[in-house]
């Protein structure tokens, strides 16, 4: 079984650690711009790479409990070829 990128879900991790899209932007140095593009991508767009999700789980998790990176994007099974 294979899986893809679905919708991205940054923005609902982001509301659940109490933050918003600019806390994220201006605390870890990305730009709002960036961000949003992160929000709103997804299904092959905008993907976050494996070192700024890591970046992010930390940050919104905390660095004894960071958010597993996998909660970022709905993901898609795919039928084997």
């Amino acid at each position: 079984m294979k899986y893809r990128v679905g919708r991205c879900q940054l923005l609902t991790r982001i509301h659940e650690a109490g933050k918003i899209q600019q806390d994220l932007a201006d605390d870890l140095g990305y730009s709002r711009s960036q961000v949003s593009k992160w929000v709103n991508g997804g299904y092959g767009k905008h993907i976050m790479s494996p070192e700024t999700q890591a970046t992010i789980a930390f940050y919104l998790g905390g660095i004894e409990t960071p958010l597993n990176p996998v909660t970022f994007y709905d993901w898609i099974i795919v039928e084997n070829d």
